[in-house]
């Protein structure tokens, strides 16, 4: 490899080591400033977050396929760049994985919410447990089959 194509590939890996920590900062801050906000039940900031964090993922899908098509950049940068790269890839590792347990959180928050409204309204609606059968009729009884859905998208 002549010395030009080595200098190269170092101001290319360079700059796109530069771009890969700009985005991932960012990423950064706006995980966490997301995960504060579902934390704190801010809806209108971690709504915000969300979408700036979906932009954002998609630059960064698009700076990995870019990294996976040209590997060397990387690889051929100096040192000092990659270990800079590993430090900061920890740290948005650590973020996102605080960030997921957040989404998960709420997820299972509001699904728990909408089994208990789902259940009470099965309760206030059918405390006898009557039901309608295939023909349409109203019936004693339980389920034909048994079972009560649970959740808002189970099929009686």
């Amino acid at each position: 490899m002549s010395n030009n194509l080595t200098q190269n590939l170092n101001i290319n890996g360079a700059d796109l080591a530069l771009k890969l920590e700009r985005l991932l900062k960012r990423l950064i801050t706006c995980m966490t400033q997301e995960t504060l906000a579902m934390q704190c039940h801010n809806h209108e900031v971690s709504g915000k977050m969300a979408q700036e964090k979906t932009m954002l993922m998609n630059n960064y899908r698009n700076l990995h396929k870019d990294l996976l098509a040209n590997p060397d950049i990387i690889r051929n940068a100096d040192t000092d760049i990659q270990n800079h790269l590993k430090t900061i890839i920890a740290e948005f590792e650590v973020v996102l994985c605080d960030n997921i347990k957040a989404v998960y959180s709420g997820r299972n928050a509001v699904g728990r919410l909408i089994n208990r409204i789902l259940q009470k309204a099965r309760d206030t609606a059918s405390p006898s447990h009557k039901h309608y059968n295939a023909k349409g009729q109203m019936v004693d009884g339980d389920l034909k089959s048994g079972m009560t859905p649970v959740r808002i998208n189970d099929i009686y």
